[in-house]
């Protein structure tokens, strides 16, 4: 499998099995996987996208029919790239769109690049209606927004890795949509149902 530099021995801790998804399986929490797993995705037909590339992006790919992964590190987009090709020919319909960052060594959540994060959070060639969408990386706040208008209106599974940082704007998702938080102990995600 691939990896960021150093960020499997800066998780080996944490990212354990029962607590988060194998190096074959989305880092998010054991119970998200779980429960995604249970969802179907749209019984394979679905649509998605990620912001954020990584374990998620071969696993989804498997269970869509087609998915857009939004990445802004280009070594990292060049890497999960080749592993994508080399893992599958033509039978499956990824889409990997690079959107470079000027701020690298900012925080994922405070980026001072605000084009950067306006043009990387608006999707560009991403279609709407979407079955699915992860939000896993740069701009959060702004591609919540954007996940928002992308989900379909029924039906959509939007899921925010990381949510128990107070700073992501989690009050933007509109109320009436189902919830379901889950927790490993040191890190949530949690998944909504549009309705």
């Amino acid at each position: 499998m691939f990896n960021r530099p150093g960020l499997i021995k800066a998780r080996a801790a944490t990212h354990t099995p029962d607590k988060t998804g194998t190096i074959w399986e989305p880092w998010l929490t054991r119970d998200a996987i779980t429960w995604l797993e249970a969802a179907s995705l749209n019984g394979g037909r679905g649509i998605g996208l990620e912001w954020g590339a990584g374990t998620s992006t071969p696993w989804l790919a498997q269970r869509l029919s087609q998915l857009y992964t939004i990445e802004h590190n280009l070594n990292w987009f060049n890497k999960v790239k080749e592993y994508m090709s080399q893992l599958y020919t033509n039978d499956i319909s990824w889409k990997g769109i690079l959107l470079e960052s000027e701020d690298e060594g900012e925080p994922f959540y405070q980026g001072s690049d605000k084009l950067f994060h306006k043009k990387y959070s608006e999707a560009p060639g991403v279609p709407d209606d979407l079955d699915f969408i992860l939000v896993d990386g740069r701009a959060r706040n702004a591609c919540l927004c954007t996940a928002i208008c992308k989900l379909k209106k029924e039906g959509g599974i939007l899921v925010l890795d990381n949510a128990e940082r107070k700073n992501y704007a989690k009050h933007s998702i509109p109320q009436s949509w189902d919830l379901h938080k889950t927790t490993n102990g040191i890190w949530e995600t949690w998944v909504w149902i549009s309705k």
